[in-house]
């Protein structure tokens, strides 16, 4: 299901704007997440100050910022790059890992590396050329470690 994804984004991309189109399903997650919290009964209160800018900083560095990217990516480039290129995630979370104090194990590295070839595959088409859309898909996935730092 979640391979799916970055194929549905390049295919609606088609049909809306990307910004409007991240937009809109960032706002219909929130909308869902509010209804369930809102039904399970633990939306009460008010958020702790100094929890009020690490919230601030994962929504920024999870949400916005890489929404943006991908989907402006993904109207610049075609589905199947977006699906494989969405990947790129694992080799930056485990250039951060470190920084957390997880151990980068063998195994770890060799998937990041599978990872890394299967993109330069992707972008090599007869010639070794960086599309916009493909750069754009790889930086999307580089805040997702640091919200999550």
């Amino acid at each position: 299901m979640s391979g799916s994804f970055p194929v549905f984004v390049q295919r609606g991309v088609q049909e809306i704007p990307p910004v409007m189109f991240a937009a809109m399903t960032a706002l219909l997650a929130a909308a869902g997440t509010f209804v369930y919290v809102a039904c399970e009964g633990s939306l009460k209160g008010d958020i702790d100050r100094r929890a009020r800018f690490p919230l601030a900083m994962v929504t920024l560095c999870i949400v916005v910022i890489p929404s943006v990217l991908f989907f402006i990516g993904a109207s610049k480039t075609s589905g199947i790059n977006a699906s494989l290129l969405l990947l790129s995630e694992l080799i930056f979370t485990l250039l951060f890992t470190p920084f957390i104090g997880e151990k980068t194990t063998r195994e770890k590295l060799v998937g990041a590396l599978g990872v890394f070839f299967g993109a330069v595959f992707v972008s090599y088409s007869g010639e070794f050329l960086l599309r916009l859309g493909d750069m754009l898909v790889v930086l999307s996935t580089v805040s997702y470690p640091i919200g999550n730092f």
